[in-house]
């Protein structure tokens, strides 16, 4: 998941005139961890 986002809002409790709100983001710009591996054999050959 690269990004998640929530948000709400809720009447004040001692003037009815006013709302608030707060909203939250998460995201995710670049993930590096990460690994690769490869086996196998090769008979006079490679094996890229």
């Amino acid at each position: 998941m690269n990004g998640f986002g929530i948000a709400g809002s809720w009447d004040s409790r001692t003037n009815q005139d006013v709302r608030h709100s707060l909203g939250i983001a998460l995201n995710q710009l670049q993930n590096f961890n990460s690994s690769t591996s490869i086996q196998g054999r090769a008979q006079g050959g490679s094996i890229m």
